[in-house]
């Protein structure tokens, strides 16, 4: 039905009707970069002498035809203060938005889009940066935000139990780092994933290390206590981007070969989850971080910000 709706337009309109269903079905910038597609200040729409500059969205190499009507009825809305531009062309669009079961991947379809990325496993793809947000006053609040084609997933998170150490400082122990990172390793029971210069590293095959790293890591008993599997159910390793080097190395702890990094791990108690009491690293609960083991891929991106100080 989009499809029919659509065939009769110009190339110009049909991107017009495209960039209404992206805005108004409510996808966010990661996922609008994704289409390439640049989200811009409100600033920017405004009417300059008899035509209309439409830049709530900017597609590139492309401009939204000024002489459509949707586009002339939505300049004297722009040229009215009126607030958005979803407000703009609003009734031209209410037949299309009307439509039982409309969908952004028929609209993209219609308008020559691809299928959303997936995983080798057939897993959604993550398609932008992971974000995390640490509360220092009520670290209950840390949240982080996953995005996978349209779909956006908010989970909790801990972190290090002595506060956040300032983006482009340095790594210690009960401190949870601040700035980028990219995923350099993933580990657990059914996946192994490491760059290669970490297997070299290592000093042990592919094969050894995928057979007992993530086993022996998981069996350490770090509080002396008799409880072991404090990494839940994976271990999704970072490093940072443009940032000082990890202190962090295979190395031998208490018997067992482990790699030792600044990670996103489980718990092998859900309580502490949201809570300001790790040696440093991101802990989520175990749907979050099965969602994760299914859908990161060495080289994505993760972003941990905070909304207080941190130490320098």
């Amino acid at each position: 039905m989009v499809k029919e709706l659509l065939k009769d337009m110009g190339r110009d309109d049909r991107r017009l009707v495209l960039i209404h269903l992206i805005e108004l079905m409510g996808l966010d910038r990661a996922a609008l970069k994704g289409l390439g597609i640049k989200h811009v200040p409100r600033s920017q729409i405004f009417y300059e002498g008899q035509q209309c500059v439409v830049h709530r969205f900017r597609v590139p190499a492309l401009m939204v035809n000024p002489a459509a009507p949707a586009v002339q009825g939505c300049c004297m809305q722009i040229q009215a203060s009126s607030p958005t531009w979803s407000e703009c062309g609003w009734s031209w669009m209410r037949r299309l938005l009307s439509l039982a079961g409309i969908s952004l991947a028929l609209a993209l379809s219609g308008c020559g889009g691809s299928s959303p990325k997936t995983t080798a496993s057939g897993a959604p793809a993550i398609t932008a940066p992971i974000t995390i947000e640490l509360d220092q006053n009520i670290p209950a609040k840390s949240q982080g935000v996953m995005v996978r084609g349209d779909e956006r997933t908010t989970f909790q998170v801990g972190f290090g139990r002595l506060g956040v150490t300032c983006a482009k400082t340095r790594f210690e122990e009960g401190y949870t780092p601040l700035g980028s990172f990219k995923v350099n390793a993933i580990l657990s029971k059914d996946r192994f994933e490491m760059d290669p210069k970490l297997i070299a590293q290592s000093g042990k095959s592919k094969a050894e290390l995928k057979e007992t790293l993530f086993k022996n890591m998981n069996a350490i008993d770090f509080k002396g206590d008799g409880e072991v599997g404090e990494y839940g159910i994976g271990y999704i390793s970072l490093e940072p981007i443009d940032s000082v080097k990890q202190p962090f190395a295979f190395n031998t702890y208490d018997g067992k070969f482990r790699w030792y990094s600044f990670a996103i791990h489980g718990s092998n108690n859900e309580q502490r989850i949201g809570e300001q009491v790790t040696g440093g690293c991101l802990n989520v609960s175990e749907p979050t971080l099965k969602a994760m083991l299914a859908s990161v891929q060495l080289g994505d991106q993760v972003e941990v910000k905070t909304d207080g100080p941190c130490t320098p």
